[in-house]
């Protein structure tokens, strides 16, 4: 099996980057195989594999853990790291709680690093996509997290992933987009498929990491 595995012995996930496992995760890393139940997530699981990332479900009120685990566990000195967040009808208490204690994400990036943070909803919405570009200033991405915003629609992962990638200024050689949400990906809200995702991704070398939320 590729790509994640559950927490029933907080077991980690699998990847070629070799991560820093300087603690043990109590997060659940998810395989959407499992049963004929979860299929529906097996999207976040294609993306994750092919560009050498993760797959990670956990619940809100350990989502700034979790984006912690995720810095810690596939970063290194000099690091482009993208937040990329769904801004959709349901998220707003999730956002909430990630920016409530933004200051132990900055805290958690390595030396070198650049931070960015991106927003999304459906792709055939009007400003359906919003980017703050990566920045030495770390608190700027964590600013426009936080900044007050109507959360509406419903969302395209696919077509969100190609854009972040796409209109990022990419310049350390280690890359990689955290992508945070609490839906399916619906392939029929997405002008892009999951190929272009992770073909656009591996153009630049790009790891894509999903942290899916249960509420």
């Amino acid at each position: 099996m590729n790509g994640s595995y559950t927490n029933m012995n907080n077991s980690f996930p699998i990847s070629s980057r070799q991560p820093n496992n300087r603690y043990r995760s109590p997060y659940i890393y998810y395989n959407p195989n499992e049963n004929g139940t979860n299929q529906l997530l097996e999207g976040y699981d294609n993306i994750a594999a092919p560009t050498q990332g993760s797959f990670v479900k956990a619940r809100r009120t350990n989502l700034v853990r979790t984006v912690v685990d995720q810095i810690d566990r596939y970063t290194e000195e000099s690091t482009d790291i993208v937040i990329l967040i769904d801004v959709s009808g349901s998220m707003g208490n999730n956002v909430k709680a990630l920016t409530k204690e933004s200051d132990l994400i900055i805290s958690s990036v390595p030396l070198g690093s650049r931070i960015g943070a991106a927003s999304f909803i459906m792709s055939n919405s009007t400003n359906w996509f919003r980017l703050s570009d990566l920045n030495n200033n770390h608190w700027e991405a964590m600013e426009f997290i936080g900044q007050k915003r109507k959360y509406r629609s419903s969302e395209s992962h696919y077509d969100a992933i190609v854009k972040a990638v796409q209109t990022s200024s990419w310049e350390n050689d280690k890359r990689m987009i955290i992508i945070i949400t609490d839906e399916y990906i619906a392939p029929s809200e997405n002008k892009n498929s999951e190929n272009d995702a992770i073909q656009v991704a591996n153009s630049k070398n790009v790891s894509l990491h999903t942290i899916f939320l249960e509420n």
